[in-house]
């Protein structure tokens, strides 16, 4: 066991035995980078403030009548609705619209991982990395990555080379 193992925005270390298959998530930054990572179908309860909606399946399921798939909260999602839908992990910020620690710690004493990435600002990169990582870097997400990187280098280098001979390009 523990084939997959990250360090999560919270300095901790996320060990699991394989790849997670379905999840929470708690925030909009994450369902945005699991939709372009192409890994949305193992969303199966969410969270994100009522003026978003993304179209993915678990939204469609639960448009159809099953009332508690969207856990309502970002601090204090229902445990009994994550372990009546078999959810493995609960994927959430670092610290603000998250998880309150009482809550993860329920999540934990029920064998739900709690796993803390902002998909957002400096930590971006490498979040998308641990998110693909996870779920077992599946071709489709590792071909986005390397496509994102590609293009990201390449507007980058565009950047400081329209700037060259200036000394204004460190905020970047």
């Amino acid at each position: 066991g523990g084939d997959i193992t990250i360090v999560d925005g919270s300095g901790r270390t996320i060990t699991l035995d394989e790849p997670l298959t379905n999840v929470a998530v708690i925030n909009s930054n994450v369902p945005k980078a699991m939709i372009m990572l192409g890994l949305d179908d193992s969303i199966s309860c969410y969270y994100y403030g009522a003026k978003n909606h993304f179209d993915i399946d678990a939204e469609n399921r639960y448009n159809n009548g099953e009332t508690d798939r969207n856990l309502g909260t970002y601090y204090t999602p229902s445990v009994e609705v994550l372990i009546k839908y078999g959810v493995q992990a609960v994927i959430c910020p670092v610290s603000s619209m998250t998880l309150y620690s009482s809550t993860e710690k329920a999540c934990e004493l029920n064998g739900i991982e709690v796993i803390r990435l902002d998909c957002n600002g400096d930590s971006m990169h490498s979040d998308l990395e641990k998110l693909s990582q996870i779920f077992g870097n599946p071709e489709s997400s590792t071909s986005i990555l390397e496509q994102y990187m590609d293009e990201y280098n390449t507007t980058m280098a565009a950047v400081e080379a329209a700037l060259e001979g200036t000394d204004l390009y460190d905020y970047l």
